[in-house]
This record gives structure tokens, C-alpha cells and sequence, in this order.
């Protein structure tokens, strides 16, 4: 527990030194962990390409590109290429009703390190933004780096914590992909053997 608050005050403090203040009109913020992923790109267009909030509410996406200290010099230079592209495409890609934040970190500690650190730190992080503008009704979502919405994901899920004040938090239904040209015919399989046992259990 003293682990994560000190690293997580430690982030705080590098992600809001290079990160501007928040707009008082952020509602949503969008988290995502990102570790040695190629598919990063798809997830971020799927995602900009959504219908967008009316002009009163404004999406930030925060993507935490990590590693692990003992991860190795290829991960961490893929990390760093990826980090340097996701600039470059932001410059692009910010819009009045969304915008997108990267952060790289390649040494998270060993015995920590993972997917739960990353993201758990990019939710910490979306409160805090959230919590300067005091927006105590803002929602904080979790997507993945090789993941792709419809263009209502980011309406559906706004209006949906506006109808239902009550609720605390939601999970969305997905699907992985089960048929296509894009991976081997092993994966799809090990994909419908691992939906099958998702809705199994």
C-alpha cells in the first residue's frame, strides 16, 4: 500500500509538470495502459473518430505507454518509438471536444510492474484532473490499446452515468474477434476457446 501511494504521488507530480490544467468542461476521461503494443494506433482512431459530446463536455484520453525495469532493451525502444509516434499523431489529432495525453514510463519497479500498476496509475491520475475542476460526477473509463468502439461509445457512456446518478460503475459488453484476415487461424481458435470459457464461467 505505501508501495503504490508513493509511486503514485511521484506520477502525479511528473504528469502534471508536463501536463496543461484541465478544462472546466472535462467530464470523461479515458484510461489506457499501453505495454510494447503495435495495435495502439487503431485504438486511438476508433476512439477520435467517436460521435462527440455537445460542447459543453470535453474527453481527455490518457494513455500510460510503461515497462518494467527488467523488461528488455527492445520492449523499452519500442515503448520510446511508440511514445515519440503518439506525439506526433496528437499534434493532429486534439480537438475541442477531445483530447489525448502520453505519458512514458519504462521502469516501473519489477515486483509491481504490470498492466494493474498502469492503469491503476492513469485512474489515479484521471481522478486528480477531474478533481481540480471539482467534477466529483465525472467518469473515468478503461479501454485497451488493442481495442476498437463504435462510434457511440463515448455518448453511450456519458449519458448513461447521467441517467443513472445512482450508479457506481459499469462494465460494457465486448467481443473479441473471432473470424478475419488479420491474425492466424491459432488465434482465433485460442479467441473462441477463450470467449467460450468467459461466458462459461
Amino acid at each position: 500500500m505505501q508501495f503504490r501511494e508513493e509511486v503514485a504521488l511521484f506520477f502525479y507530480f511528473f504528469m502534471f509538470k508536463n501536463t496543461p490544467p484541465p478544462s472546466n468542461k472535462l467530464s470523461l476521461v479515458i484510461t489506457i495502459p499501453c505495454y510494447d503494443e503495435p495495435d495502439l494506433f487503431s485504438s486511438l482512431k476508433s476512439l477520435y473518430e467517436c460521435n462527440p459530446l455537445d460542447d459543453n463536455f470535453q474527453v481527455e484520453v490518457l494513455v500510460v505507454i510503461n515497462a518494467s525495469e527488467a523488461s528488455s532493451k527492445e520492449i523499452k525502444d519500442r515503448n520510446k518509438e511508440t511514445y515519440l509516434e503518439a506525439l506526433k499523431w496528437k499534434e493532429n489529432h486534439d480537438t475541442e471536444g477531445i483530447t489525448f495525453y502520453f505519458h512514458l514510463d519504462n521502469e516501473f519497479p519489477k515486483k509491481q510492474a504490470g498492466v494493474g500498476l498502469a492503469r491503476r496509475l492513469a485512474m489515479d491520475f484521471a481522478f486528480e484532473r477531474l478533481n481540480q475542476i471539482g467534477n466529483s460526477k465525472g467518469v473515468i473509463a478503461c479501454f485497451d490499446a488493442d481495442s476498437k468502439c463504435d462510434a457511440n461509445y463515448l455518448k453511450e457512456i456519458h449519458q448513461h452515468f447521467n441517467k443513472n446518478e445512482k450508479t457506481p460503475g459499469c462494465s460494457i459488453y465486448f467481443e473479441h474477434p473471432i473470424s478475419g484476415n488479420e491474425y492466424a487461424k491459432e488465434i482465433y481458435r485460442a479467441i473462441e476457446n477463450y470467449e467460450t470459457h468467459l461466458r462459461y464461467y
